[in-house]
């Protein structure tokens, strides 16, 4: 038995090849994707079948192999020897293809869906509800100078403004309010 097909090997199968790269019939026909091939095979006689599929070659399954990229499906081709049989393998792995490929977008969209939903949640929120905590990232440890730490320190005895907040920055301002916190205790 052949293995379980996932997506992208379902896709391959269900895909439409190029124009020079399609299967060409004996008939003159030039046939583009498994689902073509199955269904002229119905129609063409067997003298067509057997000018492509005899004791030395099978063009089917060179081709499966080649231009559609499958070479599980194109060795179980390979042992068919009648129309009947081969059209009716190739039929089911098209179904099959067709099958998967349907449930992943169905999944797909009810992923889309819960996703969708998910945001509106964290979007209404309760008024008395607190925001969550976002990580901060460490800014990058700057060598300053001493006099310019003093020149700050003296700055934030007084109550900081905003736009000192902003030219020293944040982070420097909650140290030093910490610092005289514990001062404070220890005194």
């Amino acid at each position: 038995m052949s293995k379980k097909i996932n997506l992208s090997r379902a896709k391959n199968l269900l895909k439409v090849v190029p124009n020079k790269q399609s299967f060409w019939l004996c008939t003159n026909q030039d046939l583009r994707s498994l689902n073509t091939l199955a269904n002229t095979l119905e129609e063409v006689n067997d003298d067509v079948f057997r000018y492509h599929v005899n004791k030395y070659k099978n063009d089917f399954s060179a081709w499966v192999r080649d231009v559609v990229g499958d070479n599980d499906f194109a060795r179980e081709i390979s042992r068919i020897k009648t129309k009947e049989t081969l059209v009716r393998k190739i039929k089911e792995k098209v179904e099959e293809s067709r099958e998967i490929v349907s449930k992943y977008k169905t999944f797909a969209k009810k992923r889309k869906k819960v996703k969708k939903r998910l945001k509106k949640k964290v979007k209404k929120r309760k008024v008395g509800m607190k925001k969550p905590k976002r990580k901060i990232k460490k800014p990058k440890k700057t060598i300053r100078k001493r006099k310019s730490i003093r020149k700050e320190r003296r700055i934030i005895k007084k109550k900081p403004s905003k736009r000192l907040k902003r030219k020293i920055g944040k982070r420097v301002v909650r140290k030093i309010k910490k610092k005289k916190i514990k001062k404070r205790k220890k005194r």
